[in-house]
């Protein structure tokens, strides 16, 4: 109980002081992803290669998913950018360890790999 009080004053002295400006760190990766954003999904396929799986949405947009190996062949990172009917890139998401951006598909498994 003690520590919860500790932590609650400590954050209405920050309010007090004017402190309320909240900043978003962005890792690297995600900086890198967030310049598909509102962009055409061909642009993320001539910066990236062809993904892993290209899904259709029901909206009529397409799920556009990448797979990218470590060292070892293991999958190390899943990207996947979420566009719109018009095939303009609204979201992204992704997890594993170790994301980076797909060397033009150098590292990247292909539709074929994930389906056998």
């Amino acid at each position: 109980m003690i520590k919860l009080n500790f932590v609650t004053g400590a954050g209405l002295l920050l309010l007090a002081a004017g402190c309320t400006e909240t900043r978003v760190v962005q890792s690297p990766y995600e900086a890198q992803l967030s310049q598909f954003l509102n962009q055409p999904e061909s642009t993320a396929i001539a910066s990236w290669g062809n993904p892993s799986v290209q899904t259709r949405l029901t909206n009529g947009g397409d799920a556009l998913v990448w797979v990218v190996l470590d060292p070892t062949g293991t999958a190390a990172c899943s990207t996947v950018l979420t566009a719109d009917g018009s095939h303009t890139v609204r979201s992204y998401s992704y997890a594993g360890n170790g994301c980076h951006a797909p060397a033009r598909t150098a590292d990247v498994v292909s539709g074929e790999r994930i389906s056998q």
